[in-house]
């Protein structure tokens, strides 16, 4: 699975890539929101783990571009723990909104198992969308000219 992870923190960089790697994730980074945005555009992520606090373009910013027109799963990953934080990031179009640090990295399975969940969630619901749309459109276009909907 491609994975973008969008920090401008070295070091958390780093150990999402060592992590997601040896889970057998193809990793690309970015350092800031328009690096975030620009990569994402080229290498059309699976999944997207997103910093709330970086210089220039913000986290919440680059969650909300990217809800134009990616429905890639994005995880915020931020220092910032207040509800109202939570709430802005998941309003903006965030999936999941975990805190650091990143002591969960540490049960690795468990979070292979997580990442693995939403993404499948994220197609599923792709695909319900489509085959939903794809019956309306069959039901309508089987009607007589004239015949109501019922």
């Amino acid at each position: 699975m491609k994975v973008l992870v969008i920090d401008d923190e070295p070091q958390i960089r780093r150990a999402l890539r060592v992590f997601l790697e040896q889970n057998h994730h193809e990793v690309y980074l970015a350092a800031s929101g328009e690096e975030g945005l620009d990569q994402a555009a080229l290498m059309l992520p699976e999944l997207v783990i997103l910093d709330l606090a970086m210089p220039g373009l913000n986290g919440y910013e680059v969650c909300k571009q990217l809800r134009t027109w990616s429905k890639a799963p994005i995880i915020v990953l931020s220092v910032r723990d207040q509800e109202e934080d939570k709430i802005k990031a998941l309003d903006m179009g965030a999936d999941d909104y975990l805190t650091k640090p990143l002591v969960w990295v540490n049960y690795s399975p468990v979070c292979a198992q997580y990442i693995d969940a939403l993404v499948a969630k994220t197609l599923v619901n792709q695909t319900f969308t489509l085959m939903s749309f794809t019956s309306i459109f069959h039901d309508a276009s089987s009607r007589s000219p004239g015949k109501k909907f019922t």
